[in-house]
């Protein structure tokens, strides 16, 4: 059996979600079934995993377009300009914001196409800011708040007890919906261990101005 998120790894071109690869040898077909069985169960499968309802088969059937794109463009040299590309981000964000941590990175420098970046703190637009930079909660305490998690870009976090002027993840999530609304921003922002990171990415349509601009944003807040 063989499982591959396809948008993944053909998101240069193929950007819709919905689009994966499940290859099983014919001697086992019969004991794989989808989680959601319509009208075409009993029917082989196929017939089984052929249509699950109302969705949308777009991304589906770009798949064959898309690869022939991609081998035109060189997959390696595509690989190696996202891996400079997130690096030279990567370090352009840490000096704009005077932070220091990255992850993701091997001590070589190695890295895939993403680089979770450490952000500066506090941000105006936040939920756990106001205008004296501490925690806007009632208790002399700190923030006690027993609020749930939340699930910043569909991975849930914890909400673990602050103190002072430490976000928390519905900060992030606070965070990812302003940049996405008024900036129009798209980065996942996640709360780990007390601080904000952003994680970024590089693909072949971006540039280091795209990365600019989310650190004068960024700084704006600050």
């Amino acid at each position: 059996m063989q499982v591959a998120n396809i948008r993944l790894r053909l998101s240069l071109l193929l950007c819709m979600q919905g689009a994966a690869l499940l290859w099983v040898h014919e001697s086992k077909q019969a004991d794989v079934h989808p989680l959601v069985v319509s009208h075409g169960y009993g029917l082989g499968f196929r017939g089984e995993f052929l249509w699950q309802g109302t969705s949308d088969p777009t991304a589906w059937l770009s798949v064959s377009a898309c690869i022939q794109v991609m081998q035109a463009l060189q997959p390696l040299e595509v690989a190696q300009y996202n891996h400079s590309l997130v690096r030279q981000a990567a370090q352009l964000l840490l000096k704009a914001w005077g932070t220091q941590i990255e992850l993701g990175v091997g001590k070589d420098g190695s890295t895939a196409g993403m680089v979770a970046v450490q952000m500066p703190w506090p941000l105006r637009g936040t939920s756990n800011n106001n205008s004296s930079g501490r925690c806007s909660c009632a208790s002399s305490n700190g923030c006690t708040s027993d609020a749930p998690p939340v699930a910043v870009n569909g991975v849930a976090i914890d909400r673990k007890d602050t103190v002072g002027v430490q976000p928390t993840s519905a900060d992030a999530a606070a965070l990812n919906m302003l940049l996405r609304q008024q900036y129009k921003i798209e980065v996942p922002v996640a709360c780990i261990e007390g601080m904000l990171f952003c994680r970024i990415s590089a693909q072949i349509y971006n540039n280091i101005q795209d990365y600019q601009r989310l650190a004068d944003v960024v700084l704006e807040l600050a």
